[in-house]
């Protein structure tokens, strides 16, 4: 959790903040950046060793890996489609940045929707052709059950141009993990690790 919402208390220029900016762009879908919060709360609890729980920890990461998708890929298609409604090439390799840090996960589900995603994404193309978001954003659905989300948990981009490629599946919505855990009364001492030092081989 520290390292996606960062130390501003804003969470400013986060992971955190990126969900959150694509919750407002898609709000028919999950509302990410309030329901991961729930998922870090569930996975902390189930490693804590009064209640320890393997299972639930694996499944709290899964639905974090989830939502980072549902995050991501909203991302990827809000560029992608304004990229082809009127070419920007700020939007394009936001899109195609975006896309990135879920490639694997999107891969590892569904190879076919990965490649149609970064074949449109393709940071070398110099414009974004008729029909391609809705190829890609179509590739990307038919994905949706091997990948956990469905069209209500992901939603609609709110100021999207291109209308004609409707999402048409499920309308399930991902699971909420629990409320905030209690505080831990630290006695131990802070224990601070320093490598040892090293002498550089000698080049050859």
């Amino acid at each position: 959790w520290a390292f996606y919402y960062g130390n501003d208390p804003a969470g400013a220029s986060s992971a955190w903040e990126a969900a959150w900016k694509r919750d407002a762009d898609f709000p028919n879908g999950a509302n990410i950046s309030e329901l991961i919060v729930t998922q870090f709360n569930k996975g902390l609890k189930a490693v804590r060793s009064d209640t320890y729980d393997l299972s639930a920890a694996k499944a709290a990461r899964d639905d974090i890996y989830r939502m980072w998708v549902v995050s991501y890929l909203r991302a990827a298609l809000k560029y992608l489609e304004l990229a082809e409604s009127s070419y920007d090439e700020k939007a394009h390799a936001e899109g195609y940045a975006y896309f990135l840090p879920i490639i694997g996960l999107v891969h590892a589900k569904s190879p076919e929707a990965s490649k149609k995603l970064e074949d449109a994404l393709d940071i070398t193309k110099m414009s974004i052709g008729a029909g391609t978001y809705c190829a890609a954003k179509a590739a990307a659905e038919a994905a949706y059950p091997a990948l956990g989300l469905s069209c209500g948990s992901v939603g609609d981009f709110k100021d999207a141009v291109i209308t004609t490629c409707p999402c048409s599946g499920s309308t399930g919505i991902l699971s909420a993990g629990v409320g905030p855990v209690t505080a831990v009364n630290g006695t131990g001492t802070d224990v601070t690790c320093t490598p040892p030092e090293t002498t550089a081989a000698p080049p050859e």
